[in-house]
């Protein structure tokens, strides 16, 4: 089986197709990257049967009833889609959590055939945060910057399904909405998403999953930056000094609106404008109506 995977791969780091290539054979024969007792973290040597896998996911994930088994298709810009399915053989819709399975029944669902694996829902209900490091092991080696990371997180980290990235769970949420970025390799969940478990455990983290709040938000920091504030006007300005402010600036068309729009239109501008900078709370829109 060894030999077969030593065949396909050409010498040197893999592209995005050789990747998928990899992936493939790998669910294709019933094997997957694994790592031997003993290692540190990061280490990615090691081949195991993906059979045994899901016998070492995290027994608070099997207690849950968020389990979805997945088949993929391909992408025509590469890599593969990971596509939900419930119990019905039908393709799920995921967020809908009448359509969740327990651990057991997905697993079953999974042994029919014509799957690739299982998968979890994430959702703020279940206090989980699901973190991608894509595309960061190569030639069996992990990025080093992502194993500073994964020490930090100090939490259930397992090989991503891919072959190429890893998979973090944690209790813990986003700081802010922003969750993926161009360029970077990190992706950050905690609602709505369907998020493929391989249960092929890092060798070095933890095999429960931990609460680290703290070091969840200091990656999002790093990754992501602060969150950018709207300003808004303080809540005791009167409405004409609102007026008078947006009157004055020279952004959005304020100016001589008369020239640029009906009388209407403008209004319809201005309303639109006070509700940006007093906020949207029910208290301060009752304030222009």
């Amino acid at each position: 089986m060894n030999r077969l995977l030593k065949d396909q791969r050409p010498p040197g780091p893999l592209n995005c197709r050789q990747r998928n290539r990899v992936a493939v054979l790998r669910q294709q024969h019933g094997i997957g990257i694994a790592t031997p007792a003993g290692n540190s973290v990061g280490d990615t040597s090691g081949i195991a049967r993906s059979g045994d896998a899901y016998g070492r996911v995290p027994s608070q994930l099997k207690e849950l009833q968020i389990w979805l088994p997945f088949r993929t298709s391909p992408r025509p810009s590469g890599g593969v889609n990971k596509i939900p399915y419930n119990r019905h053989g039908r393709k799920a819709k995921y967020t809908d959590p009448a359509e969740w399975m327990s651990f057991d029944d997905a697993l079953k669902q999974m042994h029919k055939g014509g799957y690739a694996g299982l998968g979890i829902v994430v959702s703020k209900e279940m206090g989980l945060l699901a973190i991608d490091f894509d595309h960061c092991i190569s030639n069996g080696a992990l990025d080093g910057s992502v194993e500073r990371h994964v020490a930090g997180l100090n939490t259930y980290t397992e090989i991503s399904f891919s072959g190429d990235g890893l998979h973090t769970i944690a209790y813990a949420a986003l700081p802010w909405k922003a969750n993926r970025r161009e360029n970077s390799c990190v992706e950050m969940y905690d609602d709505r998403r369907f998020f493929v478990v391989t249960g092929n455990h890092l060798q070095g983290s933890p095999d429960e999953i931990v609460e680290n709040q703290t070091a969840v938000d200091r990656l999002h920091l790093q990754v992501f930056g602060q969150q950018q504030v709207v300003p808004c006007f303080p809540p005791q300005q009167s409405g004409c000094d609102i007026i008078t402010l947006l009157y004055t600036e020279r952004e959005g068309g304020m100016l001589l609106p008369r020239l640029f729009c009906t009388p209407t239109r403008w209004c319809w501008r201005l309303s639109r404008r006070m509700l940006s900078r007093t906020g949207t709370s029910k208290a301060r829109r009752e304030r222009w109506t």
